[in-house]
C-alpha cells in the first residue's frame, strides 16, 4: 500500500519516533504527555502528506495505527491512575469507528464515532487526577457535552468540510507557502 519512498525520507523517521515518543511520555507526565501527543498529531500530516507525499488514504491508515498506539498508552496509564470503566467505553467506542475506517476507508465515518476518548482522558486522568479538579458533580455533565459537541464540529470539518473544501478548490493560497500543493492525491 505505501510506497517504499515514503520511508526513505528521514523527516518521516523523525516523526514516526516523536509520535511513539510522545506515546510514552504520557507514562511520565500525563500532562505533558498528552499536550505532546496532540502537537505531534497535528504535525505528521505535514510530514506524512506533503513532505512524503502520501495520498490521503495512505496518510489516514498510517496516522490512525500510530495513533492507537497513544490511545493504548493512555490507556494505560488511565487504568493506573483508576479509570477503567470512564475509559474503556470510549476506547471501545473509537474502535468501532475505527474498524468501519479501515473497511470503508471512508473517513466520513469518524463524523458518528467522534475521539471522545482522549477527551475523557484528558478529564479523568489530566484534570480529575493530577490537577484536582472535581469531575464528579453537576458541572460534568455541562463539560461534558460542551466537550463533545466542540469534537462533533471539529471532526464534522475535518472529515467533510476540509476534504470537500480541498476537492473543490484546492489548498487556499496562503497554504502553497507551507508547501502545500494546489493538487490533492485522495487514494
Amino acid at each position: 500500500m505505501f510506497h517504499k519512498n515514503h520511508f526513505k525520507l528521514t523527516s518521516v523517521w523523525i516523526m514516526i519516533f516523536i509520535r511513539l515518543a510522545a506515546g510514552l511520555y504520557l507514562f511520565v507526565n500525563p500532562l505533558w504527555g498528552f499536550f505532546w501527543f496532540l502537537m505531534a498529531d497535528f504535525w505528521d500530516a505535514y510530514i506524512f502528506k506533503h513532505k512524503a507525499r502520501m495520498s490521503w488514504r495512505e496518510y489516514h491508515t498510517l496516522d490512525k495505527n500510530i495513533d492507537w498506539f497513544g490511545y493504548f498508552c493512555m490507556f494505560a496509564v488511565g487504568v493506573r491512575a483508576g479509570y477503567f470503566f470512564p475509559l474503556i467505553y470510549w476506547l471501545i467506542f473509537k474502535l468501532v469507528g475505527q474498524i468501519i475506517f479501515i473497511k470503508t476507508h471512508k473517513t466520513f465515518y469518524f463524523i458518528f464515532f467522534p475521539n471522545i476518548f482522549e477527551m475523557m482522558f484528558l478529564w479523568y486522568v489530566v484534570l480529575v487526577g493530577q490537577l484536582g479538579f472535581d469531575g464528579w458533580g453537576k458541572p460534568f455533565s455541562f463539560w461534558f457535552i460542551l466537550s463533545v459537541a466542540i469534537k462533533e464540529v471539529q471532526e464534522i470539518w475535518l472529515h467533510f468540510l476540509w476534504p470537500n473544501y480541498l476537492r473543490k478548490f484546492g489548498y487556499p493560497k496562503f497554504l502553497h507557502k507551507f508547501g502545500y500543493e494546489k493538487e490533492i492525491e485522495w487514494e
